[in-house]
């Protein structure tokens, strides 16, 4: 810069302080902005990678395997594996009350004590995950507010149980 274009722009900053502004606070302000809006963007990238499949690897290793015998932790690995679908890669608190229905309504149709392991144990690990801390106090857990008391399987009813052990006794 040279002297003459220094002593313009010196007199400018003066006039701007004169005038009731701070162009040093300004700049250092706005480095501030610029900081507080990186680390948003970094915490909203790292809320990203916390998916559904990575909530559910946490209860699995965290709950699961520590408390249950390998034979049922394997079968809730699998459930896990299997079920969730496209759900798996999306965030916790991006699912709905609309998408849990769907996700469970489907296995109902096909298989009801399935699916009510799978709401069962989906509602655990979202509560894990609010336990630890990994989801926001707002966040909901679906899994327990859908289908409670409602899946109901196609066994037999206690009539038809009773008429088979009446046929028996005769």
């Amino acid at each position: 810069m040279s002297f003459p274009s220094a002593i313009v722009a010196w007199e400018a900053l003066k006039n701007q302080r004169d005038s009731g502004r701070y162009p040093v606070l300004e700049a250092k302000q706005a480095k501030l902005e610029a900081k507080a809006l990186t680390l948003k963007q970094e915490a909203a990238n790292s809320e990203n990678a916390y998916t559904v499949r990575v909530l559910c690897d946490e209860y699995l290793a965290g709950h699961v395997c520590r408390h249950r015998a390998p034979k049922g932790s394997a079968e809730i690995t699998r459930m896990f594996n299997t079920m969730l679908g496209d759900m798996a890669d999306l965030p916790p608190t991006a699912i709905t009350r609309a998408m849990a229905f769907d996700l469970i309504q489907k296995y109902a149709a096909i298989s009801p004590v399935q699916a009510g392991k799978l709401r069962c144990e989906l509602g655990a690990a979202w509560d894990y995950a609010m336990d630890a801390g990994r989801l926001p106090e707002a966040a909901v857990n679906w899994w327990r507010l859908i289908f409670h008391h409602r899946v109901l399987t196609t066994g037999f009813s206690r009539s038809a149980l009773a008429i088979r052990f009446s046929r028996l006794l005769d």
